[in-house]
């Protein structure tokens, strides 16, 4: 957490209020326990032009960034609308994380990340001293950070939002006290497969960290 919680330190002094980004780390849980991990990261042309790059000439330089740090992930170009805001990037997938776990109780899945402390390890070690570093200051700066976890049938969580077997957690507005984020799922007999216990592990902040460490 406190290494992520750093990354967005420093996005957030290069954004101030004047820029966007977002961070989107998605999951796609199987009824077998494998999980499939994505990170997409994007920022806003209004924020590309201040530091003086084009939206287009941006993300091309970002997807050969990223492929060349990791040429066994695959990184593609993205870009999205938010309103009357362009937005642009890349979507690196095809890497393995390790602070989330996938077990099974029964016939219930059940995938745990730890997300404790945000505050803190936001603090802790930076060299940021006299700043307000709390979520609300990155929402601020216009700043998104969020986890999307599709489950493989109907999902229940302890925070965010659960649209079907969809959960959406917006890690900088998550309950105070909040250790983690934890989601379930009941499986029908008939899809009983091998499941890994207490072991595959994939976790937003964990992801979001590994492919923000080098930028």
């Amino acid at each position: 957490m406190k290494k992520i919680w750093k990354a967005l330190v420093a996005g957030l002094l290069a954004v101030t209020l004047t820029g966007c980004m977002k961070i989107r780390t998605e999951f796609n849980v199987s009824a077998d326990g494998t999980v499939d991990a994505a990170l997409t990261m994007l920022m806003s042309e209004s924020f590309l032009s201040s530091m003086g790059s084009d939206l287009e000439t941006a993300v091309e330089e970002m997807k050969a960034s990223y492929q060349e740090q990791y040429p066994d992930a695959k990184v593609t170009v993205v870009t999205e609308k938010d309103g009357e805001t362009n937005y642009g990037g890349v979507r690196i997938s095809g890497v393995e994380a390790k602070e989330a776990v996938v077990t099974k109780d029964g016939n219930t899945l059940i995938m745990e990340l730890p997300v404790d402390g945000l505050e803190e390890s936001i603090a802790d070690g930076t060299d940021y001293e006299g700043m307000d570093l709390s979520p609300e200051t990155f929402k601020a700066a216009g700043m998104e950070v969020t986890v999307i976890v599709n489950m493989p049938a109907k999902a229940e969580s302890n925070v965010g939002t659960v649209d079907g077997k969809k959960v959406t957690v917006d890690l900088l507005d998550l309950p105070e006290g909040t250790e983690k984020i934890r989601i379930t799922c009941k499986l029908s007999s008939g899809s009983a497969l091998p499941y890994i216990i207490g072991g595959v592990a994939v976790a937003a902040v964990a992801a979001a960290f590994f492919f923000l460490r080098k930028k």
